[in-house]
C-alpha cells in the first residue's frame, strides 16, 4: 500500500471532495483517511496529526467548491424562494448575514443538527461580507 500512496490519498480526497458536494456523509472517508495516515507513520501521534490537517483542508476545499457552485448555479433561486415565503426567520439570517456574517457562520457550524454539505448550499443563496473567492 506504501507503493501506491499518492494515487491513493489522490482518489480519496477526490470522493471526499465529491461526496461533500453532493450531500452524501462522509465519516466513512474520515476513518478510511485515519487508516491510511497510521500505515504511513506506522501508527504514531504524527500521522494523527497530518492526517487530521489533510483531512481539514480537503473538508474546506470541498465546502468552498460547494458554496460557490450553490451560488453561481442555485443562488437567486434559493433566495427568492425561501425570502417568497415570508417568514421572519429567513429575512433575518439575510439581515444579519450582511452585517454580521462570521458570528453567524461561526456558530452555525457548530450546530449538530443542520449538515454541512446542506449549509454549504443554503448559504450560497444568500449574501454575504465573506468572500474567499470571487
Amino acid at each position: 500500500m506504501k507503493e501506491n500512496i499518492f494515487i491513493t490519498l489522490s482518489f480519496l480526497y477526490f470522493v471526499i471532495i465529491f461526496t461533500g458536494m453532493f450531500l452524501f456523509p462522509t465519516a466513512l472517508l474520515e476513518i478510511i483517511n485515519g487508516f491510511i495516515f497510521a500505515i504511513i507513520f506506522d501508527a504514531k501521534f504524527t500521522g494523527l496529526l497530518i492526517g487530521f490537517g489533510a483531512f481539514m483542508v480537503i473538508s474546506s476545499i470541498s465546502a468552498l467548491i460547494t458554496y460557490k457552485f450553490s451560488n453561481f448555479f442555485f443562488g437567486k433561486k434559493i433566495k427568492n424562494f425561501l425570502l417568497e415565503s415570508n417568514t421572519n426567520k429567513t429575512k433575518s439570517l439575510d439581515i444579519v448575514l450582511k452585517t454580521q456574517p462570521f458570528k453567524l457562520l461561526f456558530l452555525i457550524r457548530l450546530s449538530p443538527l443542520l449538515p454541512t454539505a446542506m449549509f454549504n448550499f443554503l448559504i450560497g443563496a444568500f449574501e454575504s461580507k465573506i468572500y474567499l473567492i470571487k
